[in-house]
């Protein structure tokens, strides 16, 4: 395994992934108008196909592929991969360290700010774990920093809520609350947050990848409010906004447990889409045909990502960069 080994590797991973967040873009809006918000957020799972496309037989990804990726062309009679590998590198440290002393940071105010609920209120909120099917329920606190509820990671899931938050909803709105934060639990959205985070790290270099992560944030929570909609029963839309408004974060002043602000341009946004969240067959079937046509166009555009052309090595797409490797 030499520099350009890995250069080649880190050259073809950053062109596969920057055409399959491309597609993703540039489907989400289709996805939604036809689909629904939860086929948005399902969308993103694309993110898993580049590396998993090199499971599959060359000669299944030599017959799909759209395009043929060039290589690198670095020469090791000079010392450009040894700096392009060091800046890569150095990028991967820095945008990760930074990323994990905020959550360091944040993680140690809050823990301090701590406060165990009442009796009362611990009735209240295992009634809502049992309402959303969530088991074992997670730890339960309350904190002067905390704004709106959120669940934060760690060891074990903490469900944050603020200090004000039986008071500041009512009981209804406090059930639909409460049944956001724990789709977040059922669905394990605190993992898929921390792999986005890391291949942020990883293609730091890539030019949208932030907006990418705010994107895939977005569309998370609106994913969580269409099963909030759809899965109370009755029409409680117009009970379910107001409680959304509530949870608007102020620009400062205020500690983002999940890394995502509830702004106003964001929570207005969200309560137009309120009026149009259901499950009907036929746009579930849209979704799931537009993701997969988009799984098939990343598969395409993935394939052809092989450093080995001419090679003897029976595999494509990723598998030859693994080989290439030595792994």
């Amino acid at each position: 395994m030499t520099l350009l080994n890995i250069i080649d590797a880190v050259f073809m991973l950053a062109l596969a992934y920057l055409m399959t967040i491309t597609i993703i873009l540039l489907a989400r809006p289709l996805v939604v108008r036809i689909a629904g918000t939860d086929w948005a957020y399902a969308l993103w799972g694309i993110l898993l196909v580049p590396p998993l496309a090199a499971l599959a037989p060359s000669t299944i990804t030599e017959s799909i592929g759209l395009l043929s990726y060039p290589t690198a062309n670095l020469s090791a009679t000079n010392s450009l991969p040894g700096v392009l590998l060091g800046v890569w590198l150095a990028g991967v440290v820095f945008t990760g360290s930074m990323s994990i002393r905020r959550s360091i940071k944040i993680r140690r105010e809050l823990e301090n700010s701590f406060d165990s609920l009442s009796a009362e209120q611990t009735l209240i909120v295992q009634e809502s774990f049992s309402r959303a099917n969530v088991f074992p329920p997670p730890k339960t606190v309350t904190s002067s920093l905390c704004v709106s509820p959120a669940v934060m990671s760690g060891r074990s899931p903490t469900l944050v809520l603020p200090n004000d938050f039986f008071l500041k909803y009512s009981s209804s709105e406090r059930n639909l609350v409460l049944h956001h934060e724990l789709i977040h639990l059922r669905r394990l959205d605190l993992v898929w947050n921390v792999l986005f985070r890391g291949l942020r790290c990883l293609l730091w270099f890539v030019p949208f990848i932030r907006h990418c992560e705010i994107a895939f944030r977005s569309d998370q929570e609106r994913s969580c409010d269409h099963s909030v909609v759809c899965d109370e029963p009755g029409s409680r839309r117009a009970e379910y906004a107001r409680a959304l408004y509530k949870t608007v974060v102020p620009a400062t002043g205020s500690i983002g447990i999940s890394g995502f602000r509830n702004s106003r341009h964001e929570l207005l946004v969200r309560t137009e889409m309120l009026g149009v969240h259901r499950r009907t067959r036929t746009r579930s079937m849209a979704g799931f045909t537009v993701l997969a046509v988009c799984v098939l166009f990343s598969v395409s555009v993935s394939a052809n990502s092989n450093p080995l052309t001419g090679s003897d090595i029976p595999s494509s797409g990723w598998c030859s960069v693994y080989s290439r490797l030595g792994l």
